[in-house]
């Protein structure tokens, strides 16, 4: 059985860095990559996959960013 699970990570960027995400889930195991700006979250990007997914990001300004995985595990209450 697949618990449901959410993950946070806090990281310090400086503007004009490249971020590549990568994620590898076994079998159709669906979640969701989210990098936010912290202070200032108009930047913010996000990704759905299953399996194996990417998300690849250039920080627009320097701060703190934060890195958010998710599940969409059907019954998880987080898959809305």
């Amino acid at each position: 059985m697949i618990a449901p699970y959410t993950s946070f990570y806090l990281f310090s960027f400086s503007g004009g860095q490249s971020v590549n995400i990568s994620t590898n889930a076994s079998g159709s195991f669906s979640h969701v990559i989210d990098f936010v700006k912290v202070d200032d979250t108009a930047y913010s990007w996000s990704v759905v996959a299953t399996g194996n997914g990417s998300l690849n990001v250039t920080t627009p300004s320097q701060g703190t960013y934060m890195l958010r995985l998710r599940t969409l595990w059907k019954g998880s209450g987080l898959n809305s």
